[in-house]
């Protein structure tokens, strides 16, 4: 059997070691160091003087939140053997011990070697082998989180169409606004234009009329002139001796007899039926019948 990795692991094993916070039995997470050159996580630290007491974990002598300080060091240490695990760490050995990775801790979800399993940390948790954890994850645990995750999709794409479908929907209503309001502006622009027609038209009307009335009471002044002297005659005939009244009336009474006074039109335009609003009936018996 090859050894070589577990070997090789060993002294990483004892290397982690030394980056180990004595607190959490964990790698340093920021490591911070206090008066007495002890370090520790600063989240571990800040706990443990947090009630007041403020003493070492390790020595016991007494230190001042305020007076720690960053160990970039030791940071820098932890970097270096977290990429030296990628390269010479098998995936099962653990990472600080070099042991193999047989329990899982189902509060953390950390897979753990027996050391890890005894620290602080994970005393107080449940433990249970990895075998049987690996087991529920892939039957139950990932299918439920698949199908989960398979119908967020699921509904982000019908999200996605629905936004697709309402943006279609708000440009064509958009469309028909811009149709609808051209229209019934090239509507309101010929009736405009009709209406300046007709107006221009009967206010031609209402010029041309005093003159053609005018034309005809000149002319029936000058039929009346006309008749003037017939009607002085029989008017002077109708005073006059009876030998006198008769000489030549036949003549005169023919003349009157045949005399017809040619009948003059004076009429006025019919404005009731003059104008005409083009498509008037045909919207009153549309929006009549709504």
């Amino acid at each position: 059997r090859n050894t070589a990795p577990v070997a090789s692991a060993k002294p990483l094993a004892m290397m982690w070691e030394e980056v180990t916070c004595s607190v959490c039995l964990d790698p340093f997470v920021e490591p911070v160091i206090i008066e007495c050159g002890h370090s520790f996580c600063q989240k571990c630290i800040s706990e443990a003087g947090k009630d007041g007491s403020s003493s070492c974990p390790v020595c016991g002598q007494k230190f001042l939140l305020r007076n720690i300080r960053p160990n970039r060091h030791l940071a820098k240490m932890v970097d270096n053997l977290r990429q030296m695990d990628q390269s010479t760490m098998k995936r099962d050995q653990c990472r600080v011990h070099g042991e193999k990775l047989h329990l899982f801790c189902k509060e953390d979800g950390e897979a753990l070697c027996w050391v890890c399993a005894q620290s602080r940390k994970h005393r107080a948790h449940s433990l249970v082998p990895t075998e049987e954890a690996t087991h529920e994850y892939q039957q139950e645990k990932f299918p439920v989180a698949l199908q989960k995750l398979r119908r967020e999709q699921l509904a982000e794409k019908l999200e996605v169409d629905t936004a697709e479908k309402g943006a279609a929907w708000k440009t064509k209503v958009e469309t028909q606004k811009s149709r609808i309001h051209t229209e019934f502006v090239q509507h309101r622009n010929f009736l405009a234009k009709e209406e300046e027609r007709q107006l221009q038209k009967l206010e031609k009307d209402e010029r041309d009329q005093p003159r053609i009335l005018g034309e005809t009471e000149a002319q029936l002044a000058q039929e009346s002139q006309t008749l003037q002297e017939p009607i002085s005659e029989l008017e002077r005939r109708s005073r006059g001796q009876s030998t006198k009244v008769l000489r030549g009336v036949s003549g005169h009474w023919v003349r009157s007899e045949a005399w017809n006074l040619k009948e003059l039109g004076v009429a006025s335009p019919d404005l009731r039926n003059e104008f005409h609003v083009p498509g008037l009936k045909k919207t009153l018996r549309t929006y009549g019948g709504e």
